[in-house]
C-alpha cells in the first residue's frame, strides 16, 4: 500500500500564488520560442537543408 499524501493547502501569500500559477511555463515557451524561431527563419537554418 502506497502512504497517503498530504493535502495541499491552498496558496495564501501573494508569492505562494505567483509559484502555483501555471502560466509560468507558457510564458518561458514563448520567450524562449519567438527569438528561437525567428533567428531560424530570417537567418535560413533551413536553406542549408535544401542542398
Amino acid at each position: 500500500m502506497l502512504p497517503k499524501l498530504p493535502e495541499e493547502k491552498p496558496a495564501t501569500t501573494p508569492a505562494a500564488r505567483m509559484e502555483s500559477f501555471r502560466g509560468w511555463i507558457f510564458l518561458a515557451a514563448i520567450l524562449i520560442g519567438y527569438p528561437l524561431g525567428y533567428s531560424m527563419v530570417t537567418r535560413g537554418f533551413w536553406s542549408d537543408l535544401d542542398d
